[in-house]
């Protein structure tokens, strides 16, 4: 039998963000879509979970000999509110190539995300291209706050287990930490 409470937290669970079942204080989600050829673009979500104070920028990381001809494509919002730059892979200096993103008015706070952030690009590797390490700047001191990688929009399907998950460890909760009913005799 579902009891309401069960339902309720269900419910709530459905609304949550995706970004609660991330791991770690920031998410970027991506999404990989083909152009043609070798040409694809990423469009980037990304969430501020529980970073201390707002995103005000960040860099996401192309692989050399995976990536090249990376050209900017966000709308506007959000391009207007930001400083965003790409820089080439380069073989002669053996060097990456990144996306960066630097906030012109106050980032992404704590519990928000910002989406819409575009790069186009050729996929030089094999497959489809995915996940890719990124970096959170400290835009006065540059030193990296936090690091990770990026992750795939969650589908439809795996927003339900999200949900499912939570919604799980709720009531597992309350029942370790309920205190004990007493016994009718």
């Amino acid at each position: 039998m579902i009891r309401k409470s069960n339902l309720l937290a269900l419910s709530l669970s459905l609304l949550l963000p995706a970004s609660l079942c991330a791991a770690g204080p920031v998410s970027i989600y991506y999404e990989a879509t083909p152009l043609g050829g070798n040409e694809w673009q990423y469009v980037y979500d990304v969430a501020n979970n529980s970073l201390p104070g707002p995103i005000e920028e960040f860099t996401i990381w192309f692989a050399l000999g995976q990536y090249a001809q990376l050209a900017l494509e966000t709308p506007d919002p959000p391009a207007g509110a930001w400083d965003e730059l790409v820089a080439q892979p380069d073989p002669i200096l053996h060097a990456d190539g990144f996306y960066d993103a630097l906030t012109l008015a106050t980032g992404i706070p704590v519990g928000g995300h910002e989406s819409g952030f575009t790069v186009r690009f050729e996929w030089l590797g094999t497959g489809e291209p995915g996940a890719q390490p990124f970096e959170i700047i400290d835009p006065v001191t540059f030193d990296t706050i936090w690091g990770g990688s990026t992750l795939p929009e969650p589908s439809a399907a795996g927003l339900l287990l999200c949900a499912l998950t939570l919604a799980r460890r709720h009531r597992r909760q309350r029942l370790c930490f309920e205190p004990p009913r007493p016994l009718r005799g």
